[in-house]
């Protein structure tokens, strides 16, 4: 069980790292993301 919270918590860490990162992301270069797109 403890294994099982360990990677569940691992799962929700690692989701949210990308999920803040990628608004980072968007929030920092919006220019960048405008000139290319």
């Amino acid at each position: 069980m403890i294994i099982g919270w360990a990677y569940f918590m691992a799962g929700v860490m690692t989701v949210d790292a990308l999920l803040l990162g990628l608004l980072l992301f968007n929030v920092k270069w919006p220019k960048h993301w405008k000139r290319n797109g």
